[in-house]
């Protein structure tokens, strides 16, 4: 998804006060004549890298299926009611495509998508298991292996160019290599 409409040219702006703006796309057209608010389509997981990849894949499949869905006879001779209805279903199906997606892309993607399925008792049991081994809760943890991952091994850990930041398997702190 495209995101709101974006000043297309600040300096045309700047100098003629003039705004322009990107035109929307199928999906904002549709989220605009049903009511529908971004709010709507995202389910955020809590860890802004994370959430903006997710985003991000949702929006790739979106604006590829988009056209094809919201063009369709069924669609477009539905009530705005059905409309809706047919709409969220859509981005349901988008959502759960772009999580498994974004779960095969990283590990630590995968560990706290995985997470935030969990019941609360058993984040608050993981969050304790993790905090007495490495001295951070489960998300604390894999959200700075997303960061400063941890090198596999000595070649890896040299193959990091000087200023990369990994964690350290021993302490779980994050250094900068050449520092």
């Amino acid at each position: 998804m495209a995101g709101p409409a974006q000043t297309v040219n600040p300096l045309l702006r700047q100098l003629t006060g003039l705004a322009t703006s990107k035109p929307a796309n199928i999906i904002q057209t549709e989220m605009r004549s049903l009511g529908l608010d971004e709010r709507d389509l995202y389910q955020k997981e809590g860890f802004s890298p994370l959430d903006r990849r997710q985003r991000q894949v949702m929006g790739d499949y979106a604006e590829y299926n988009a056209p094809a869905y919201f063009n369709s006879p069924e669609y477009r001779n539905a009530d705005k009611l059905t409309q809706t209805e047919m709409f969220r279903e859509f981005y349901k199906g988008i959502r759960k495509v772009s999580r498994e997606a974004v779960k095969n892309e990283n590990e630590n993607f995968t560990a706290l998508i995985w997470f935030n399925d969990q019941s609360r008792e058993d984040k608050i049991r993981l969050d304790n298991e993790f905090n007495n081994a490495v001295g951070k809760s489960f998300q604390e943890y894999h959200s700075q292996l997303v960061k400063a991952p941890i090198p596999a091994n000595e070649k890896a850990f040299k193959a990091l160019p000087n200023g990369a930041q990994y964690t350290d398997p021993g302490d779980y702190q994050v250094y900068t290599k050449g520092e």
